[in-house]
């Protein structure tokens, strides 16, 4: 039993301790022995990277294309580099029969060749399906699945073996001048903290959105913060500021600072269209 994959990196080497394998030199050359040999049961394709003016002149999704109008019988096995949604999408709509992540490791690999040679649909339980636009992974689904059964995130979190590295000390989201507008994270730091019940030099690190730098500087002349303590990995300037994602990206980046230097409290703001603003401080565990 024959199985093609265009290979790099190992994949060869895991194959070939149960399959006949032979190697291809590259996506045209695994497309001319598919199409002048044709009795291939299976080709592993690489999505993990792109051609460029120096690479291949052949897409992954293309090569899986035209493999399959080659011989239409013929198992392919997309993998890439990270388990990620549109390698994953694009491999099974331009016609795979199975797409795994690389990190999924080898047995995950085998398995996916064995239910390509039998012409049944493989997915690594990692990635989401064809076509699936906000599906939640297995693992994601476990744990929204405890969270309604009455768990809280912690009991949650160390039935599936997560250790929690932080929790929610208070929350606030203030309104402020709504022409102003970037200075809601002043009321918002002075809520927050009496909740709290800390003072401003209690705090060993604050995330501060750098929406605009004034932003982050007006906040600092009303509040006294220690510089030092501010954004100390680089803020939205220096490393961007995801679409849709900042809360999130800050939430991270303090967590991981706190953890960086053996600090307790951590304060996060973000200022927001029409002088509202938000502010959390967290407790490291």
């Amino acid at each position: 039993m024959d199985v093609h994959p265009l290979v790099r990196l190992g994949v060869r080497e895991v194959l070939a301790k149960d399959f006949e394998v032979q190697e291809a030199g590259g996506r045209e050359e695994a497309l001319d022995l598919v199409r002048d040999i044709g009795d291939f049961d299976v080709a592993v394709l690489d999505m993990g990277w792109r051609p460029n003016g120096d690479g291949p002149s052949i897409s992954g999704t293309e090569a899986i294309r035209e493999m399959r109008r080659a011989v239409p019988v013929l198992g392919i096995v997309a993998h890439g580099d990270r388990p990620e949604r549109h390698l994953a999408s694009a491999a099974l709509g331009a016609g795979a029969t199975a797409y795994v992540a690389r990190t999924a490791g080898p047995e995950q690999l085998r398995k996916a060749v064995v239910a390509a040679i039998a012409q049944e649909r493989f997915v690594d339980g990692d990635v989401p399906p064809k076509g699936s636009r906000g599906v939640i992974t297995q693992r994601q689904r476990e744990i929204l699945q405890m969270l309604a059964d009455g768990e809280s995130t912690t009991v949650a979190a160390r039935r599936l073996g997560l250790t929690p590295r932080a929790r929610v000390r208070s929350f606030a989201v203030v309104g402020d001048d709504p022409v102003l507008m970037l200075t809601g994270i002043i009321p918002a730091t002075e809520q927050v903290l009496g909740r709290a019940g800390l003072s401003i030099d209690e705090i060993d690190a604050f995330e501060v959105n750098e929406a605009f730098a004034s932003v982050v500087l007006a906040w600092q002349q009303e509040t006294g913060a220690d510089l030092d303590k501010v954004n100390i990995n680089g803020g939205a300037i220096a490393i961007g500021h995801p679409l849709g994602a900042s809360g999130a990206r800050l939430t991270t980046s303090l967590v991981n600072v706190l953890k960086q230097t053996g600090g307790r409290y951590g304060l996060q703001l973000m200022c927001e269209a029409g002088g509202l603003a938000n502010a959390m401080v967290l407790e490291a565990l």
